[in-house]
Order: C-alpha cells, then structure tokens, then sequence
C-alpha cells in the first residue's frame, strides 16, 4: 500500500509538544521512515497508545532530528532498498541512531535475500534472507514468539513469505549471535533480532495487540532521552 503523500512530510504526533516539560522527562523523537510501501500509519497508531513522540521522515533531511528510527516493510527488498536510495535514507539507517526494523524492514537489516538476487541490502547484520521452507508461504497470522530473557515470549502476527533462518532447532535462539526470538513455521527462524544499535522484529508489533504493545515499549525504554 503506498502511503507517501505530500501531508505526510509533515506528519507528526499530536503529542509532540514537549516545550513544559522538565528536561529529565524529556521524550525521544522517534522518525518513522515513510519510502512508500509500509504500515506508517499503524505504526504511528501504536506510537501514539504508548504516548511516544514521533514523525514521518521521507528523506535524508527530516531524519537528521530524529532520535531513533522505525523502518516498517512491505513489498520486495529490491524495491525496498531502491527506495531508500532514491531518497538518500541509507546513510540516516547507517549512522549509528538506535533503528528497528518491522517485517521487510527487519529483513533489509541484512546483506541480500532470495527475493531479489543482486540487491545489496543495508548490511547492518551479516546474513541472508531465504524463502520460507513451509507447506504453506506466505507465512499469515499468529504464531508463538519464544523471545531471550527480559524480553517477554508471547504471540504475534505475521505476513511473510522470507525469513533469516541459521538458528538450530535443538539449541534454540543461542545459535545464533544475533537472535533475540525464534519461531517455527516449517522451520525455526529468526523473528527477532538484535545487536549493538540495531533491533529488527520480522512480525508486525503494531498488529499485535498487547503483545506487541509490550515490545515496542520494552523498545522505547532502551532509548536516549531527547
């Protein structure tokens, strides 16, 4: 669904507005990045229930405020990867600001994937995005997050037909050094991931009902004060 319009570059929460507020109290701007192709607006929505403080960022410029960034997916990853290129948003995703990445966003965090052979994805995470090994692709509705402690495990949902795989079965999520939840669907795959400043979450937390809730929260807290 494409949601970039000319409203949107000015897109911001209606809770914003942080001008009588103790320095201390003070809340990170969050930039959800718009490229065309993402639930920005479900996103916002939860943003919003969490009383979080956040704005569209179509290009390199109006990212450059921002405290920490969602890149939320849906499409291809060539398309994805494009996009973002196109509107020179790579080096925002680059620079080291706290980034989590939902669904295909999750999956350009990575070096390639199957979907678009010869696309270079940000390289954030080493690895490869495969093709669901399941009876049934794509991947839609709730399944069973196991998460790493503190994290919380719970149920999600999902929409996806491509996965980061290399997590063994027998050991769980320690088999892989990036892996912060798995789930099985056909196989076990990586659904969560993080590491240094980067967490990617491969089902949609915004659609998730409390669960996700929960994780975003747990998310925000992580954050630098702004």
């Amino acid at each position: 669904m494409n949601t970039t319009n000319t409203k949107k570059k000015t897109a911001v929460s209606n809770r914003t507005d942080n001008k009588d507020r103790p320095q201390s109290e003070m809340r990170p701007t969050i930039g959800i990045i718009d490229y065309g192709a993402g639930n920005v607006r479900s996103v916002s929505n939860a943003l919003d229930a969490l009383d979080a403080r956040w704005r569209i960022v179509v290009d390199r410029d109006e990212a450059q405020d921002c405290s920490a960034l969602i890149l939320p997916g849906v499409g291809s990853f060539g398309y994805c990867m494009q996009q973002l290129r196109r509107r020179k948003l790579i080096a925002p995703l680059r620079s080291g600001i706290p980034l989590l990445g939902i669904c295909l966003g999750m999956q350009v965090l990575f070096e390639r994937s199957e979907e678009s052979p010869g696309a270079k994805g940000l390289c954030l995470l080493a690895g490869a995005v495969e093709k669901l090994q399941a009876r049934k692709v794509p991947h839609v509705g709730w399944n069973q997050v196991s998460m790493k402690r503190p994290w919380p495990s719970g149920y999600a949902y999902f929409v996806h037909s491509y996965c980061i795989t290399g997590v063994n079965s027998a050991e769980g999520i320690h088999d892989a050094a990036t892996a912060l939840g798995t789930t099985r669907y056909g196989t076990c795959f990586r659904s969560a991931v993080t590491q240094s400043n980067v967490t990617g979450f491969q089902f949609h937390p915004e659609k998730s009902g409390s669960y996700g809730l929960a994780l975003l929260r747990r998310w925000l807290t992580c954050l630098p004060r702004g």
